[in-house]
């Protein structure tokens, strides 16, 4: 992937996105993007949550599919409540 288009989309979700960002060195992180600037972004890491990771865009090999923590909390909590709602039908119907 070059630095452009890892740019591009780290820039369209902005902070709050988790990403998965395979590194040309071999390296994989996992984390929260709490900064975005022009040259790099920083990832908060469940391993290292006070010192974020700096990452330029052309480190990144590429980024797998981000999940925005208010979508994530909205599935969980749909997901609960569909699972909740058949249980009560189910229950209903004895």
């Amino acid at each position: 992937m070059d630095a452009a288009k890892a740019k591009q989309k780290v820039t369209e979700l902005g902070t709050s996105a988790v990403w998965r960002v395979a590194m040309r060195d071999g390296r994989t992180v996992t984390g929260e993007v709490i900064a975005v600037r022009d040259d790099d972004f920083d990832l908060r890491t469940k391993k290292a949550p006070v010192q974020p990771i700096s990452i330029r865009y052309d480190q990144v090999e590429e980024l797998g599919s981000p999940i925005q923590r208010k979508q994530a909390i909205e599935e969980l909590i749909l997901w609960a409540l569909a699972i909740l709602g058949g249980l009560g039908f189910a229950l209903g119907q004895r």
